[in-house]
């Protein structure tokens, strides 16, 4: 299971401290192949160098460990043994690292990063301090990172390659399962290697891993109440789309920046002629053919008025003399009753 992408949400920072520890990590591994296993076995950690604070002699190497011997806990979080540690670890750090940044900052992210190397390094030498066997590599530092992704993005998506026997395939996994089954398999493959003489069993140092990730994840839980989240919607209608500057380049490349610029100046006159012809349609639509549009203003308003006028009148004209006298004569039955 190899973790090919994330989709954690969008970044706020620009993880230049992530991008610069890959970069240090793959030429450091040129200097390895220039200068050879030599340039290796100096600046490794060697755990009973460590516990008794004396440089380790290594043979056929004339300039050996330096002399303050700690200085290789940190030195050796930059070496790799061949393509497939630096390939693997720094296809994780990649992944997953950005993100880390983004939430802990650039500063703190790589003081982060090396204290969970340091821890990975002492977690190693705690389980077999009389090791001369050279420990070296990022993997501890990066299981921290690791651990801290766990706590800030759990329910992230991870674009896996999964080898089923002869068949692979592509699968969407949640960053709980990628990354929880890695600290298992870490962790069980360290305890089978308690037996007497193998607790580096295969030349992995699976406690490094298991240190590096147990302090990234501790430190993650504490820091996570402080740490302000990403905001996955940060707007509610971007006014620039998303990859719009990608399409912007490709087409000045495509037409050229004259031609863009004749089309902008085209789809600007039409834009203005449209407007003016719509404004033209909906000025003709109330007026008669005869008509000036102040002509047909007070046209309208003299209409209105003598509908109005037409309404009220009757309410407001007095009564007829036949009305009233229809009302007078109807005041007295009597009267009314002897006419002939």
């Amino acid at each position: 299971m190899i973790p090919i992408s994330d989709d954690p949400g969008p970044r706020r920072r620009f993880p230049f401290v992530n991008y610069a520890l890959i970069l240090i990590n793959v030429v450091v591994f040129v200097l390895e192949l220039n200068y050879g296993d030599c340039f290796i076995a100096d600046y490794s950690t060697v755990p009973a160098a460590i516990v008794h604070d004396v440089p380790a002699t290594i043979q056929g190497c004339p300039i050996g460990q330096p002399s303050f011997v700690y200085l290789t806990l940190l030195t050796s979080m930059f070496l790799h043994a061949n393509l497939l540690h630096i390939g693997g670890n720094m296809l994780y750090l990649f992944i997953f690292g950005d993100n880390v940044e983004d939430r802990l900052g650039h500063f703190w992210y790589l003081v982060f990063y090396l204290f969970c190397g340091l821890v990975a390094s002492l977690a190693q030498i705690a389980v077999d301090p009389t090791s001369t066997q050279l420990n070296l590599g990022a993997s501890g530092a990066i299981a921290g990172v690791l651990g801290a992704y766990l706590v800030f993005y759990p329910g992230a998506q991870v674009r896996t390659l999964i080898f089923l026997g002869f068949f692979v395939t592509f699968a969407r996994l949640s960053a709980i399962i990628v990354i929880g089954l890695w600290f298992v398999l870490q962790l069980v493959s360290g305890l089978a290697s308690l037996n007497p003489g193998s607790v580096s069993s295969g030349g992995v140092a699976y406690f490094a891993h298991v240190g590096g990730f147990a302090a990234g994840f501790v430190i993650a839980l504490l820091l996570r109440p402080f740490l302000k989240p990403v905001n996955r919607y940060p707007t509610s209608y971007p006014a620039w789309p998303q990859h719009a500057d990608i399409l912007l380049v490709v087409a000045l490349v495509v037409f050229g920046p004259k031609r863009m610029i004749e089309m902008g100046s085209t789809f600007g006159k039409m834009f203005r002629e449209l407007r003016e012809a719509t404004k033209d349609l909906s000025l003709q639509s109330l007026l008669r053919e005869d008509e000036t549009p102040q002509q047909s203003t007070l046209s309208k308003l003299s209409q209105f008025s003598q509908s109005v006028g037409a309404e009220t009148a009757p309410a407001d004209e007095p009564p007829t003399v036949e009305s009233a006298r229809v009302v007078e004569s109807s005041t007295d039955p009597a009267e009314e009753a002897r006419q002939p």
